[in-house]
């Protein structure tokens, strides 16, 4: 029996959350940085889909909250493994500019 795992990042990058949201919320916004060709049927009711090779999965979605949280993943199994991602966007403030003497 398997044992349960999570994978966190924390990752500070120069976009707004609308660029982020484009980028991870669009299938050519997936596209740009995950491997395969991805689709999104977006909404709380969409999914999330990846083909890669034979692999082909259609992840429904389990949070929209546009520019602030996105979240899909598939049901358990019977045994209970599952696969899900969540992405959650955060403003933060820009650091002020440094003055040259």
């Amino acid at each position: 029996m398997g044992r349960d795992f999570e994978v966190r990042h924390d990752l500070p990058v120069e976009a707004t959350p609308e660029e982020i949201w484009a980028a991870i919320a669009t299938g050519p916004g997936i596209d740009s940085w995950f491997m395969g060709r991805n689709e999104v049927a977006p909404g709380p009711d969409g999914a999330v889909s990846t083909v890669f090779g034979g692999y082909a999965p259609t992840l429904p979605i389990t949070a929209w909250e546009p520019g602030r949280r996105l979240a899909y993943g598939e049901p358990p199994d019977a045994d209970g493994r599952f696969v899900a991602y969540e992405f959650l966007i955060e403003a933060r403030a820009a650091a002020a500019p440094c003055c040259v003497p």
